[in-house]
């Protein structure tokens, strides 16, 4: 894998049938697929589209490692770099570095408005809405943006959203990638972690890295139904 930069991968698996999907994953993991008794139809595809893609990811840096979860935090991880994973019910991301790394995605019309309190201070927002930067084309409610990139940040610690979505806070005129100040003390230690956005179909996609550079493309990986 290339040291120096920090990659990630995109899977549209809308279309793909459970079966297709399903073999897929088998491909990916040693274990059984879980029996649909256990996991409802859409979270069983998400969770199979996940461990694709991340597994594509991998591949394509040459890592053949297992993908493991830790025991405490519920975080994936392999021997030779750190990974993140998300997915929506449609669309699944990954992405790995040889630092934490986090990933994150949103529907853009996924309402956030309703939940503001627990994510942000007032300060915060008015910070948030006073950054010219925004671009907020087809995103129905920008402060979706504070929504996933403070996942990603929480994600790249370890500590996922039980970490406190408010210790994160994203310097938002410091103009992309957005500097982040935090005080987590989570298992996965983070170093002047940063923020780049990208809107991707009908997603809107965070991810937080560290001390590398971010490939701005990412791989976009297709299977056969």
């Amino acid at each position: 894998m290339d040291g120096h930069a920090t990659h990630w991968a995109i899977f549209d698996f809308s279309s793909l049938s459970d079966e297709a999907l399903k073999h897929a994953y088998l491909k990916t993991t040693e274990d059984t697929a879980l029996p649909q008794p256990q996991r409802i139809r859409s979270a069983a595809r998400s969770h199979w589209a996940g461990r694709i893609v991340l597994k594509h990811l991998l591949e394509s840096q040459k890592i053949k490692d297992s993908i493991q979860v830790n025991a405490e935090f519920g975080y994936p991880f392999t021997h030779q770099c750190h990974v993140s994973i998300a997915h929506t019910e449609k669309v699944a991301v990954a992405a790995i570095s040889n630092a934490p790394v986090g990933i994150d995605l949103e529907k853009k019309t996924r309402p956030v408005r309703a939940v503001l309190e627990k994510l942000v201070t007032t300060e915060e927002l008015d910070r948030f809405h006073s950054g010219r930067w925004v671009d907020t084309h087809g995103i129905v409610e920008p402060e979706l943006y504070l929504w996933v990139g403070k996942e990603a940040v929480m994600k790249a610690s370890g500590l996922g959203l039980s970490g406190g979505l408010k210790r994160v806070h994203i310097q938002w005129n410091q103009g992309a990638p957005f500097p982040i100040v935090q005080d987590l003390s989570g298992p996965l230690p983070l170093k002047n972690p940063q923020l780049h956005f990208f809107s991707v179909g009908d997603c809107v996609i965070a991810i937080c890295y560290q001390t590398t550079e971010l490939n701005a493309q990412p791989i976009r990986v297709a299977i056969e139904d």
